[in-house]
């Protein structure tokens, strides 16, 4: 039997801004990344490209973007699985963490699976950032964080065929710049920050992303 997989080898941005209430500006989560995504099976007999793939996806009140090497039908039903168990973020995260590890355990095929996930809120002007990561062969280890800006503060997350440390400088380099050159943290200057990084870390990795980079945004 062979199953069908993806690749979902991206480079991934998320970031949770909070201005601080006296510029008039309103708190937002801003996810971005490529759009390559290689189709492929178990025993990697077969592969297609798909250069216009949606890696971010809004259900009901958040975000939802992922990375990783995960069986076709699991990612294709997670959003699915989101949209009916929707709750508060800190609820939802554990639900998903369950829900991925008890897939990778019982119906994963490929060995070498890893799937991470980032879901944004903002309800209520509060924007939080949850970040979710799950190795097949290290289920224990998983990582489930939470993370809210300060006032006039920024949380970001970065994933995907990024490495650490070699590509730390283009992480730093966006944080900086954010930092120094945003006034008020307004949108526009986010983003374009953002898809500055997007594009350079996508070019350091050409045979796993591509430069079609897409942005959603939720207030």
């Amino acid at each position: 039997m062979i199953t069908k997989g993806e690749n979902i080898v991206t480079v991934l941005l998320a970031i949770a801004v909070k201005p601080h209430p006296e510029t008039g500006l309103i708190p937002y989560i801003l996810m971005g990344s490529d759009s390559l995504k290689i189709n492929t099976n178990n025993e990697l007999s077969n592969q297609s490209r798909d250069e216009d793939a949606k890696k971010i996806f809004r259900v009901n009140d958040k975000l939802i973007s992922m990375s990783g090497r995960i069986d076709t039908n699991f990612y294709d039903g997670i959003i699915e699985f989101i949209r009916q168990n929707d709750c508060e973020i800190t609820d939802l995260s554990n639900l998903v963490l369950t829900h991925i590890k008890h897939h990778m355990s019982e119906n994963e095929r490929y060995e070498d699976a890893r799937f991470a996930v980032y879901i944004g809120s903002c309800i209520n002007a509060t924007p939080k950032l949850a970040f979710i990561e799950v190795e097949k062969n290290n289920l224990e280890n998983h990582k489930l964080t939470i993370m809210e800006p300060p006032i006039n503060g920024f949380v970001p997350g970065f994933a995907g065929s990024i490495s650490v440390p070699q590509d730390d400088d283009l992480s730093y380099a966006f944080i900086e710049r954010v930092r120094n050159n945003c006034d008020n943290l307004n949108l526009t200057c986010v983003k374009r920050a953002a898809k500055d990084y997007l594009e350079k870390a996508a070019e350091r990795y050409p045979e796993r992303c591509n430069q079609n980079i897409k942005f959603e945004i939720i207030r």
